[in-house]
């Protein structure tokens, strides 16, 4: 229990709210644990690698080709589904379908009127479309470049900046679109919608007949799925009761939703959240025996 479990953490209070959960059960039990801040893109090298033992967040949405090459090639574990059920994509307030009748399909987003209205400054004459941190790799560009869509990507420098920048434009019932994903306490708690787009079937992102568009790769929305357990090949050797703990480990999607909105409205710590919800449900986490 001396030697410290490394646990990644994005800089994203839903990911890094299940991380200290993870890792506050394991301090109960006595292990040291250390949280290490990565890149997202950067996980998936650092456990195949072993500079990271674990990563209790992982999109299937967004990073599942990278887990199952990983899974194929043996260079990491899979512990399963930590449980939370994830939706992300292109998000909007409910009262842009005024200014662009049509959605939530993603051709109302071709309007000559839709992209004026959704132009900015610096954007125009395209729209501009608020999008994730550029780590995240959410492909946004290339599903607009494949749809035909006359907008900007434009990239924010974190998830704190994202969501103040969709936040002020819904309280001046601006046009905005975004990057959106549940469970986040501002997309479930505002009222809006996830743009529809032809579904993710996995060929249209290397054929480009796959899809609406037959020149084009990537005509194609966002899957929905789950969050994953991910772990370096030897962590089961060097803590196998902190490896059967991340096995049972479990959370449910409602309570990542509520802990992101006491960490960013109520200003609660990482720390103090984690806490709060192993100390609610010792009930549940005493079941998951380490020993």
């Amino acid at each position: 229990t001396n030697q410290p479990i490394s646990i990644a953490t994005i800089d994203s209070s839903d990911a890094d709210f299940v991380a200290h959960v993870y890792g506050g059960i394991l301090e109960r039990h006595g292990f040291n644990v250390e949280y290490l801040r990565l890149d997202y893109t950067a996980i998936m090298p650092a456990l195949e690698t072993g500079d990271l033992d674990v990563a209790p967040a992982i999109w299937d949405t967004t990073s599942w080709k990278a887990v199952t090459e990983a899974m194929r090639d043996r260079t990491i574990t899979n512990y399963g589904s930590n449980g939370v059920a994830v939706e992300e994509g292109w998000w909007y307030p409910a009262y842009l379908e005024e200014v662009c009748p049509g959605l939530p399909d993603y051709t109302a987003l071709q309007a000559p009127d839709c992209v004026a209205a959704l132009a900015t400054a610096e954007t125009s004459p395209k729209g501009r479309y608020v999008d994730a941190p550029a780590d995240w790799e959410t492909e946004s560009g290339t599903r607009m470049e494949a749809f035909g869509l006359d907008y900007e990507v434009v990239s924010s420098g974190s998830v704190v900046t994202m969501i103040a920048s969709v936040r002020a434009a819904v309280e001046r019932q601006e046009p905005i679109f975004s990057f959106g994903y549940v469970p986040h306490w501002y997309f479930d708690g505002t009222p809006g919608s996830f743009v529809k787009m032809p579904a993710d079937e996995g060929a249209c992102w290397d054929d480009p007949a796959q899809g609406p568009n037959p020149d084009k790769a990537g005509d194609c929305g966002f899957p929905v799925g789950f969050l994953w357990k991910m772990a370096q090949n030897d962590f089961a050797a060097k803590s196998p009761e902190a490896a059967r703990l991340l096995h049972m480990f479990e959370l449910d999607t409602a309570s990542v939703a509520a802990a992101t909105g006491k960490i960013e409205n109520e200003g609660l710590s990482l720390e103090d959240a984690a806490t709060a919800w192993i100390d609610a449900n010792a009930a549940v986490w005493s079941t998951w025996a380490l020993r």
